[in-house]
């Protein structure tokens, strides 16, 4: 059974631009498919570019059941300056001299950055401490209160690859990397950590998205000079179903009436595990509860619990309707 898109449901692949931020392009999505309710996975600041992945209408609630696996990221370090952002849009608040020799430490400092690290999240991020994100304090006032304070956090470094040194118009060492990450790393406090092993200072200046496990930004829909009917038929071409979301998660057909009705009103049932028409995935698969998918003939699809029972019977327990 083929799964159809909804024009009111599902998630889109951006490519975004430089200069754009995560909440202006899910403006954009909003005006122009008439969707109220949009939003993003993984912010990605106004300096960088790179993978965007858009949800529309019920799918938003899949927020939390993705956005676990591994993100790539391009990204240079300019050394011998920091700036409070730690990026190139921030105000500068170090200079350090770069030693002659900082190509033949980047080797033995790169192992040093693989693996499970310590990193201090930026000042100016998203993560919210007493309901307030600390971006918003430091706009407000440019420090941190006491009461609230940047935590060190393991994040874990899969791939680390050093991609070469080169020079920008003002003379300044750039470096470029290539990371692949675990969930919750910030690349602009690697960049500065980076600086920091080499005995100098820095911040990252272009920072690319590459990867979003399981997507690839070769799949997203590039913005650039896209406009009016072009950017609206591109964003509904883009558009894929919730299910593509949670491409681990079984899909079960929930046939009838009754069935639908119980998902609706949230009410729990128990039927037969053969008794489910499988349109991902299979009952002999999953002798533990599990997260899955209910899609109703009407085109409707629940995110529930199944427990596994006796006699090969499946509870069934919707939480969400997408």
């Amino acid at each position: 059974m083929t799964l159809d898109v909804s024009p009111r449901t599902g998630f889109i692949l951006i490519d975004k631009p430089v200069g754009f931020t995560s909440m202006t392009v899910v403006r954009l999505v909003k005006r122009n498919l008439g969707i109220s309710q949009v939003g993003h996975l993984g912010t990605l600041d106004p300096f960088a570019s790179g993978l965007l992945p858009i949800l529309l209408g019920g799918a938003t609630r899949l927020n939390d059941k993705v956005m676990d696996g591994k993100k790539a990221y391009s990204f240079t370090i300019s050394l011998g300056v920091e700036t409070d952002t730690l990026d190139s849009d921030g105000k500068v608040v170090w200079e350090q001299p770069v030693s002659a020799d900082v190509s033949e430490q980047i080797e033995l400092v790169r192992q040093q950055f693989l693996g499970k690290i310590s990193q201090v999240p930026p000042a100016y991020s998203a993560i919210k401490m007493d309901g307030i994100s600390l971006y918003e304090h430091m706009r407000r006032h440019g420090v941190l209160p006491r009461e609230i304070e940047t935590k060190t956090r393991e994040v874990y470094i899969y791939e680390l690859t050093f991609k070469g040194l080169r020079s920008d118009s003002a003379g300044k060492s750039l470096l470029d990397f290539f990371v692949i990450c675990g969930k919750g790393t910030y690349v602009r406090s690697l960049a500065r950590d980076i600086a920091r092993a080499l005995n100098t200072c820095g911040h990252c200046s272009i920072l690319r998205r590459e990867l979003v496990e399981p997507w690839s930004v070769s799949e997203a829909l590039v913005l650039n000079g896209l406009d009016g009917d072009a950017l609206k038929a591109g964003l509904l071409g883009a558009l894929r179903p919730p299910e593509d979301l949670v491409p681990a998660m079984p899909i079960v057909l929930g046939q009838g009436f009754g069935i639908e009705k119980c998902l609706s009103v949230g009410n729990g049932f128990e039927e037969a595990a053969q008794c489910f028409e499988w349109l991902r995935g299979s009952p002999e698969q999953f002798l533990t509860p599990f997260w899955g998918l209910v899609r109703c003939s009407s085109g409707i699809t629940f995110l529930a619990e199944f427990w596994p029972s006796e006699g090969g019977m499946l509870k069934v327990q919707p939480r969400k309707k997408l």
